[in-house]
């Protein structure tokens, strides 16, 4: 199987009419998830029979997985990508599951498996396999990749993030590079590797500026400490970054705050990253709508996956700090971030800040949303729904 780089993906002309069916699909994804099930659990929802009019909606079969090893989207992605998108941790890629759905591929052609690891990238077609991000650079074969994939990524010495990548990551981090921007010179192997991706992202898209989720295609190309480094200086010189700078790149701070403390594993380490997430949260409280700032610290935790027992001690001390704050965006984001959490007392945690701010209950939808996490659940809200301003 040859390897390549996400670069060789080829473009697919939207303009075109439908290229498959939803029968072509699932079928399709049934076939991934044959070969995924002799290498782990896949699901969570199963196959679809096919021998449903085609006017008809797909119809899953019985055989749901809670919590699979291979996470198989179930949604139809479009009808012009023909892909079927997996979610996994790096180890679920055991020796000889790339070369079985290499062998499934050749009955496909056209057809792609993308498989996202969190930090980093797989997408498998018949002969091809091409990677991104930081844990498969210069990776020569299949046999190679499923090693790297069997261990922590390797980072390296960390490095200083210098002015001109600070100004760069700002403007992808927040979106913004349209055709007239002019890349910096890249400072190092990680930064040319990022800047390349950058360069090919916008030639996909000519007549439309990078916007704040095309960071994920350079994300995962950081080392975890140019990503502290530019969030503390994010959060330095705040007072100069617009408002709308500001909200737009509030999700990929968060998303990297938590990928970076789930990399982390002193204590002492844990505890200072913590303190600056919360610091940044209050940094950032009042230059944005209430709703994005609500989303934090459970944005922080979803990106964790699996926050380590003394890195989930030290979010629930920060969060629970910042129930005492004076700003209820703040208490609200504390709030929801327990309640993500799902520590045992989120009922005296959701009755005390009522308690504490009972005009809060004044707002039927949003005391009815409380209750639902005072209950144990994390549902978000609804993005119609009032919240606290001050």
């Amino acid at each position: 199987m040859k390897i390549g780089d996400y670069s060789e993906l080829p473009l697919v002309d939207y303009d075109r009419p439908p290229q498959f069916t939803w029968k072509d699909f699932y079928n399709f994804r049934n076939h991934v998830l044959r070969v995924l099930r002799q290498f782990g659990t896949a699901g969570p929802m199963g196959e679809v029979g096919l021998s449903a009019d085609s006017d008809d909606e797909p119809q899953f079969k019985d055989d749901h997985v809670d919590d699979p090893d291979f996470f198989v989207v179930d949604d139809m992605y479009n009808e012009h990508n023909k892909i079927s998108v997996v979610e996994c941790e790096p180890t679920a890629i055991r020796p000889g599951l790339l070369h079985a759905l290499n062998e499934m591929l050749h009955e496909f052609p056209d057809w792609w498996i993308s498989f996202s690891l969190g930090d980093s990238g797989l997408k498998v077609s018949s002969g091809t396999i091409l990677v991104g991000g930081r844990r498969f650079w210069d990776c020569g074969s299949p046999q190679e990749l499923e090693e790297r994939c069997s261990k922590p990524v390797d980072f390296g010495s960390a490095e200083e993030i210098s002015d001109s990548m600070y100004r760069l990551w700002l403007k992808v981090v927040g979106g913004g590079i349209d055709s007239d921007f002019v890349f910096p010179k890249a400072q190092s192997r990680q930064w040319a590797e990022a800047i390349d991706s950058l360069v090919r992202v916008r030639g996909w898209k000519p007549n439309r500026p990078l916007n704040s989720m095309d960071y994920e295609w350079i994300r995962d190309d950081l080392h975890p400490s140019i990503r502290v480094q530019a969030m503390a200086r994010f959060r330095e010189e705040i007072d100069a970054i617009p408002p709308e700078l500001i909200s737009s790149s509030i999700g990929n701070l968060e998303k990297d705050a938590g990928i970076v403390l789930a990399h982390m594993s002193e204590n002492e380490q844990i505890r200072s990253y913590c303190k600056e997430i919360a610091t940044l949260l209050d940094a950032i409280v009042g230059r944005v709508d209430s709703r994005e700032t609500a989303y934090w610290w459970a944005g922080v935790i979803r990106a964790t996956e699996k926050p380590s027992e003394a890195a989930r001690k030290t979010l629930e001390a920060e969060m629970r700090r910042g129930l005492a704050h004076p700003r209820s965006k703040v208490k609200l984001a504390s709030v929801f971030g327990l309640a993500n959490l799902q520590v045992a007392d989120i009922a005296s945690v959701v009755d005390s800040v009522l308690s504490s701010n009972p005009h809060w209950a004044e707002n039927a939808e949003f005391s009815k949303w409380l209750g639902t996490l005072r209950a144990g659940h994390k549902v978000y809200p609804s993005r119609t729904m009032a919240m606290p301003v001050n």
